[in-house]
């Protein structure tokens, strides 16, 4: 329910794969706010030279070259392309954000099973614990939020002192991936009264979890490169000059052909234009709480709901197989399974 509540402001617009007059017939998540002043400014210079050219300017109007139109199509065409690239960019960077926190999920769920399998109930509790704070941190780091929701770890965190305690840091991932990488290396000690057989299990098991946990070091530290390197500044200029010269220049090029038609003919374009210019700024850096943006509270309930799971099968499984298994030396090996985490 915290996840939900979170995520409120991002539902209620249709998915891409919706019908075609679910997605045609909607306002939310067009994205249209960035797009407010450039359109009026265009369309009131459109107004303006349009009424004035058919009302008080019939005698004095000006040829203008027969090839102009030509010439005009050649620079709305370029234009085309510029846009095609810049919206391009904003998708591979939307679609690698996704890539990411799918993978930082993937790598929660085989750090959950892995502590289960190699390490005692308590223990097991903690990694999993720690591991689901970790992609809560994640999402809030990457939304530039300083807290955290201790409801959304109810049921994990019994401490809220201790949530505080992390949101504060001045990177939370990364303490708590310091503090992951702590209690791993004690629960797999080796020391002078470990045998070869166990301390060399122990370090392969300890080699594997930090794997796991570089991984989501590595995601997060990806999703932040995302959100903090935007498109060149010098490109988005250029672009948005020429935009909107281009657009500025249509009702004087247009007007004696479109006459009175040139104010919707040049609404219509430039609310084209400027509209995939601004859905291309809207996807750029897909971490915040807007309609078109990452799900990012839906991840981390994935992930808790897997993480949950995995703990439940782990407990039956040891209800079933109480034994511990037994090396070749005959030694026992922490083979415990974790008791349960309260749904989330």
């Amino acid at each position: 329910l915290a996840f939900q509540r979170r995520g409120e402001p991002m539902e209620g617009s249709p998915p891409s794969s919706a019908g075609w007059f679910r997605t045609v017939f909607t306002m939310r998540g067009r994205a249209l706010s960035g797009i407010v002043l450039p359109f009026t400014v265009i369309n009131a210079v459109s107004v303006a030279w349009t009424c004035a050219a058919q009302l008080y300017l019939h005698d004095n109007k000006w040829d203008l070259p027969s090839n102009i139109e030509s010439a005009y199509a050649l620079i709305i065409t370029t234009l085309g392309f510029l846009l095609v690239f810049r919206l391009n960019r904003a998708a591979k960077r939307y679609w690698d954000s996704r890539e990411k926190w799918g993978k930082l999920v993937e790598l929660g769920r085989l750090m959950a099973c892995s502590a289960c399998v190699h390490l005692d109930r308590e223990q097991a509790d903690a990694v999993c614990a720690l591991t689901c704070l970790f992609a809560v941190a994640t999402k809030q780091l990457l939304r530039s939020d300083s807290t955290i929701d201790v409801e959304q770890l109810a049921g994990i965190f019994t401490s809220a002192d201790y949530v505080r305690k992390v949101a504060s840091a001045a990177h939370p991932p990364l303490r708590v991936a310091a503090e992951l990488r702590r209690m791993l290396a004690d629960a797999l000690a080796v020391d002078a009264s470990t045998t070869a057989a166990l301390g060399e299990r122990r370090s392969t098991i300890l080699r594997t979890l930090e794997g796991y946990l570089d991984g989501l070091v590595g995601q997060c530290g990806g999703m932040e490169r995302i959100r903090s390197t935007p498109l060149p500044i010098v490109y988005v200029s250029h672009l948005r000059s020429y935009l909107l010269i281009a657009l500025l220049l249509m009702p004087f090029v247009f007007e004696q052909s479109w006459l009175w038609g040139t104010i919707p003919t040049v609404a219509l374009v430039s609310v084209a234009f400027l509209g995939v210019e601004s859905a291309a700024s809207e996807c750029e850096s897909p971490f915040q709480l807007r309609p078109n943006h990452l799900k990012m509270e839906a991840f981390c309930h994935a992930l808790f709901e897997n993480v949950s799971q995995i703990l439940v099968d782990s407990l039956d499984d040891a209800r079933h197989n109480p034994h511990p298994p037994e090396t070749t030396n005959g030694e026992n090996v922490h083979y415990k399974r974790a008791a349960s985490m309260r749904e989330m």
